[in-house]
C-alpha cells in the first residue's frame, strides 16, 4: 500500500516510480508500515492511481499494437498522454507539499528538501535530478540501444540521430527543423524527453506555484494556455508546409514539445497543493470545495466536503465515474471520427485526423483532473478529512471506476508501466519486421502475443534493470 500521509508524528518518506509516459516521474510518498495510525490526523491513499497508470499504459500499448496489424485501429492512446503529465505534477507536489505546508512535523524526513529561511521553501535540486536521473535515464538508454537493430531495418538510424537520442534533445529541435527531424530509435521514449524539463524546472517552479493563493483561477489560465499551445503550430506551420505536412508537424510540436505540455504539468502540481492545504491546517477559505471539480467542462453539483453525510459522499463518488464515462465518450468519438475520415479522405483531406486528435488531446487534461482529485479520496473520509486505507465494507462503497482502478491487475501493470510502456514499440517493431510489413500487415493473431510478450518483458526490465540501476545510482 502506497500512501501519502501529514501530520503524522513518526513517518518515513521514500522516492517511488510514477509512470506510464506517458508519466513516469518519480516521487516521495510515504510507506504505510512507517505511519503510527494513532497519530495520523489524515493521509492520502494513492492506490488508484497507481492502477489508474497501469490502464493508461496499457491503452498507449494496446492502441500501437492494434494500429500496426492487419486490424488498422488507432485507439488514439495520445488523449491519455496529458494523464501522465497531470500525475507527475501531481504526486511529486503532494509529496513536497506536505513537507511544506508543516513545518513542524517530528519523525524522521528523507525527502530531498531543505527550508532555509523561515517562511521559505527549497528544494535541493542536486538531490532531486539525481533521483529522477537513477529513476528513468538506466531504462532510457537501455530501451534506446536495444532500439539500434529496429532503427536500421526502418532506415531511421544515423549518427546524428543516436547522439540527439542520447542527448534526449529530439523534441526540442523538432519545431525549429521538423523536415530533419527523426524520433527517438526508441519511438516511445519521446515523452520522457518532454517530461525532463518538467523536472528540470520543478526545483524553482515548486515553491512559486506554492505561493499562490488563488490556485483554481491559475488551474483554469493553465488550461486556457495548454489549448492555445495546442492549436497555435496549426496557424503557423500549415501555411508554410501546407495542409498535410503542416497537420502534420503541427500535431507533434502541440502534443510534444516541452514547453507546450509544461501547463499540463503545472495544473497537476496546482491541484496537489489544494488538496495539501485544503484538507491541512490552511485551509484556503477563498476556494470553494467544489471548485476544482467545477471547473470541468462536464460539471456536476457542488459537493462540501466538510459535510460527512452519506449523501455528499456518493455525489463525491460520482464524480470518478461521471468523468471517466465523459472520458471514454469523447474516446470513442475520437476513434471513429478518425477511421471513418481515413477510409474516406483524399487528397488533402488527410490532414483533418490530425485535427481531430488535436482536439481530443487538448480537451481530456481537466477529466483526468477530476479523476485524480477523486480517486485520491478514499471511502472512508469523516469529518476531520480523515483519509485512510477502506476496509471490506468501505470496498462495497467504491465506485465503479475506483475499484477497477485499485484491483490486482491494475496495480500489477501500475508497478511495471515505466518498462511495460518503453518496450512495447520494439515488441511491435520486431513482429512487424518478421512479417515483412512491406507485403501485409501482421495478423490478428499476434496481437495477443504482442501484449503478453510486452508485460512479461515490462516486468523483467523493471526488477532486472530498473530498481537494481535506480538503488544503485541513489547511493
Amino acid at each position: 500500500m502506497t500512501n501519502v500521509s501529514l501530520n503524522s508524528q513518526n513517518f518515513r518518506a521514500r522516492n517511488v516510480p510514477e509512470a506510464g509516459t506517458d508519466n513516469m516521474a518519480d516521487a516521495s510518498v510515504v510507506e504505510e508500515k512507517d505511519l503510527v495510525e494513532s497519530s495520523v490526523e489524515w493521509k492520502i491513499d494513492t492506490d488508484a492511481l497507481t492502477g489508474l497508470r497501469g490502464l493508461v499504459a496499457l491503452h498507449i500499448a494496446l492502441g500501437h499494437i492494434l494500429n500496426n496489424s492487419r486490424v488498422g485501429i488507432d485507439l488514439q492512446g495520445g488523449m491519455s498522454m496529458s494523464f501522465f503529465y497531470l500525475l507527475s505534477g501531481f504526486i511529486m507536489s503532494i509529496a513536497y507539499g506536505s513537507k511544506a505546508t508543516k513545518g513542524e512535523t517530528t519523525g524522521t524526513i528523507e525527502i530531498d528538501v531543505a527550508a532555509s529561511k523561515e517562511n521559505s521553501f527549497t528544494i535541493e535540486k542536486w538531490k532531486f535530478w539525481k533521483n529522477r536521473f537513477a529513476r528513468l535515464y538506466p531504462m532510457y538508454l537501455l530501451t534506446n540501444l536495444t532500439a539500434i537493430p529496429m532503427a536500421l531495418e526502418f532506415n531511421r538510424f544515423s549518427i546524428s540521430n543516436v547522439l540527439v537520442t542520447m542527448s534526449g534533445m529530439n523534441m526540442w529541435v523538432y519545431p525549429f527543423a521538423p523536415t530533419f527531424f527523426l524520433m527517438p530509435l526508441n519511438g516511445g521514449t519521446w515523452t520522457i524527453q518532454t517530461m525532463l524539463f518538467f523536472y528540470l524546472v520543478f526545483p524553482a517552479l515548486f515553491p512559486f506555484l506554492l505561493g499562490i493563493t488563488d490556485r483554481f483561477k491559475m488551474i483554469r489560465s493553465m488550461y486556457w494556455t495548454q489549448l492555445f499551445f495546442f492549436f497555435a503550430p496549426f496557424l503557423i506551420y500549415i501555411p508554410i508546409y501546407g495542409e498535410l505536412k503542416g497537420a502534420e508537424y503541427s500535431y507533434w510540436v502541440a502534443r510534444a514539445w516541452p514547453v507546450s505540455r509544461l501547463p499540463v504539468f503545472i495544473m497537476g502540481c496546482l491541484a496537489a497543493i489544494e488538496r495539501v492545504k485544503r484538507k491541512g491546517d490552511q485551509w484556503s477559505k477563498k476556494i470553494k470545495p467544489a471548485a476544482l471539480s467545477a471547473c470541468c467542462c462536464c460539471g456536476s453539483k457542488q459537493i462540501n466536503d466538510s459535510d460527512p453525510s452519506e449523501e455528499k459522499y456518493w455525489k463525491r463518488r460520482r464524480i470518478c465515474d461521471t468523468s471517466a464515462c465523459s472520458y471514454m465518450i469523447l474516446l470513442i468519438a475520437v476513434i471513429f471520427s478518425v477511421f471513418l475520415i481515413k477510409i474516406r479522405a483524399i487528397g488533402e483531406m488527410k490532414q483533418l485526423p490530425l485535427k481531430i486528435k488535436a482536439i481530443g488531446e487538448a480537451i481530456t487534461p481537466l477529466l483526468f483532473l477530476r479523476l485524480l482529485l477523486s480517486l485520491t479520496e478514499t471511502s472512508d473520509e469523516r469529518k476531520q478529512g480523515i483519509m485512510t486505507t477502506s476496509n471490506d465494507k468501505q470496498d462495497k462503497k467504491r465506485s465503479v471506476f475506483e475499484s477497477i482502478c485499485r484491483s490486482k491487475a491494475a496495480i500489477f501493470l501500475g508497478n511495471i508501466s515505466l518498462g511495460f510502456y518503453l518496450i512495447h514499440m520494439q515488441v511491435v517493431m520486431l513482429t512487424k519486421g518478421l512479417f515483412n510489413y512491406n507485403e501485409y500487415w501482421p495478423p490478428i493473431w499476434i496481437i495477443p502475443i504482442n501484449i503478453f510478450v510486452s508485460i512479461i518483458l515490462g516486468y523483467v526490465v523493471t526488477y532486472m534493470v530498473e530498481k537494481p540501476m535506480q538503488r544503485f545510482l541513489r547511493r
